[in-house]
């Protein structure tokens, strides 16, 4: 019987790729929600807000992937750095949402 002692990989392209879709999509839900509930009139501004934070989701989830990497297999500090991760995406979607409403005009 031959065994293989060779460490297995993980398959980081896919997973960092299903983070930065993951992202992506938070954001654009998160840009919908507030068109939705401030009941702010469509018109062709809302491109810079879509667009905007739904690259900066996509930027957040790599963020978030890098994080998750970098800490170690299990324990308390993995969960430290998914904490870390996750506040760092919610810094990158918050700025990126009111940098967006404030340059259309409708962040006071």
């Amino acid at each position: 019987m031959v065994t293989n002692t060779e460490p297995r990989k993980k398959n980081t392209s896919n997973s960092l790729r299903q983070r930065v879709w993951q992202g992506a999509l938070l954001g654009l839900g998160l840009a919908t929600v507030f068109f939705v509930f401030f009941g702010i009139a469509a018109g062709e501004w809302i491109i810079m807000p879509m667009v905007t934070v739904t690259l900066s989701g996509a930027i957040g989830g790599v963020f978030f992937f890098i994080f998750d990497q970098l800490g170690p297999a299990k324990g308390w500090p993995k969960v430290f750095f998914r904490i870390l991760g996750f506040l760092f995406y919610t810094g990158i979607l918050w700025l990126s949402l009111v940098l967006a409403y404030s340059i259309t005009g409708h962040w006071d």
